[in-house]
C-alpha cells in the first residue's frame, strides 16, 4: 500500500518538480525522452518524445518500479545520465545509473547503485541539480520549511547511514517550498504554503547566498499581482531560451509567463502571458518542461495528463487546444517531469 499524502491545498502537498538537467541543457542529451515522477503509482516512466508529441494513451517505454521507490516525487539528470529520485514514503534519495536505466526493458525493479536514507527532510520534493553538480531539494513539511543541499562530493560517497544534508537553506517567509530550479547560477524556490495559510510567492536566491547553512534574505521575492491570480498555488518552474520564467499554477489551472526583465527585482509582476485550461488540458498542473525546439510539456495530476504545446501556442495569452494530450493507465498523479536521455 503507497503512504498518503499530507494535505495541501487541494494541490497536494507533494512536489512536481520540475526535473532539472545538471550543468546541461536538454540539448546535451543525443536524443530526448520525457520522464515523469508518479507518485500515487510509486514509479518514474519514460515517454518516447513521439508518443508525447502523438498524445493519446500511450504504454511508457520504460518504467522504474523498484521496490525502493513508494513515493516518488522529485527527479533529475546528472551530467554522466544518472537518474536521481526523492521519495516521501520513507524519505529517501536514490540514484539509479545510465547502465540500470538501460536495463529496465528486462528489469523494471532495480535497486538503487547509491541510496541516502533517512534523509534531514519529512516531504522531499523537487530536486534540482547546480552546475557546480550539488544536488538540491525542497522540503514543503511544516516542521522544516526549508531547501537541503547534497554536495558533488557527498554524493559519490554511497549508502552513507543516516546522512545529513550539507548545507540547509532557509528563510524566514518559506511557508512550503516545493519547486525548485537553476538558472544562470541562481535557485529559485516556489512555495505555497499550507492548507491553512497559504502562501504563494517565488523567492530567488544567488549563489552567494548558497554557500553556507542558516537563514539567507532572498534577492528577488516574486508575489501575486492585483489579480490574485498571477502566481496561484505555484509549483513547478522553467525558463525558456530567453530567460522568461514559467510557472505552473496548481489553483489556477493556468501557466503563466513573466518576462525576464520583470523577474529582476522584488515585485508583483503582471505575466505577459497566460495560458488557461481548454477542455482539461491544464487540470492541477505541477510540472513544467521545455524540449530542446522550445516546446513545452506539462503534467497534469488532477486528471492524470501530459499535455504538450508547440511554442507556437505559447506566443499570446488564451485557452488553446494542446499540440496533443497523452494519456496512460501508467499514470495517477504525475509530478515532476523532465526531458532526459532516450533509452532504447
Amino acid at each position: 500500500m503507497k503512504p498518503t499524502f499530507s494535505s495541501r491545498p487541494t494541490l497536494v502537498v507533494l512536489t512536481l518538480a520540475l526535473i532539472n538537467l545538471v550543468g546541461l541543457s536538454a540539448t546535451s542529451f543525443a536524443a530526448q525522452a520525457l520522464w515523469v515522477a508518479d507518485a500515487f503509482k510509486g514509479t518514474v516512466v519514460e515517454f518516447l518524445a513521439t508518443q508525447v508529441a502523438a498524445g493519446g494513451m500511450q504504454t511508457p517505454h520504460l518504467t522504474n518500479a523498484s521496490a525502493s521507490l513508494s513515493v516518488p516525487a522529485g527527479i533529475a539528470f546528472d551530467t554522466k545520465g544518472d537518474l536521481w529520485v526523492d521519495d516521501q514514503g520513507a524519505p529517501s534519495l536514490n540514484e539509479f545509473t545510465h547502465k540500470e536505466l538501460t536495463k529496465l526493458s528486462t528489469d523494471d525493479d532495480p535497486i538503487p547503485t547509491t541510496r541516502f536514507a533517512p534523509l534531514p527532510a519529512v516531504l522531499p520534493e523537487f530536486a534540482a541539480f547546480s552546475t557546480t553538480g550539488n544536488l538540491w531539494m525542497a522540503d514543503a513539511s511544516s516542521s522544516f520549511n526549508h531547501v537541503i543541499e547534497f554536495k558533488a562530493s557527498s554524493l559519490k560517497l554511497g549508502f552513507p547511514p543516516n546522512r545529513s544534508a550539507d548545507d540547509i537553506l532557509r528563510d524566514t517567509l518559506f511557508n512550503g517550498p516545493i519547486g525548485v530550479i537553476f538558472h544562470a547560477g541562481d535557485l529559485w524556490v516556489s512555495s505555497s504554503g499550507s492548507e491553512e495559510s497559504p502562501v504563494f510567492k517565488i523567492f530567488k536566491f544567488l549563489p552567494s547566498s548558497l554557500k553556507t547553512s542558516g537563514f539567507q534574505t532572498a534577492a528577488v521575492t516574486l508575489t501575486p499581482d492585483v489579480s490574485g491570480t498571477s502566481i496561484d498555488g505555484p509549483i513547478g518552474m522553467a525558463f525558456d531560451s530567453k530567460g522568461n520564467l514559467w510557472v505552473a499554477n496548481g489553483f489556477a489551472n493556468t501557466i503563466v509567463e513573466f518576462a525576464a526583465k520583470s523577474i529582476k527585482t522584488t515585485g508583483a509582476p503582471t505575466p505577459v502571458v497566460t495560458i488557461g485550461s481548454n477542455g482539461g488540458s491544464l487540470d492541477s498542473p505541477a510540472g513544467l518542461a521545455f524540449d530542446s525546439s522550445g516546446d513545452l510539456a506539462v503534467s497534469n495530476r488532477g486528471n492524470n495528463t501530459i499535455a504538450f504545446f508547440h511554442k507556437s501556442l505559447l506566443a499570446a495569452s488564451g485557452s488553446p487546444t494542446p499540440s496533443a494530450l497523452l494519456q496512460s493507465s501508467a499514470l495517477s498523479s504525475p509530478f515532476q517531469i523532465v526531458f532526459g536521455p532516450s533509452i532504447n
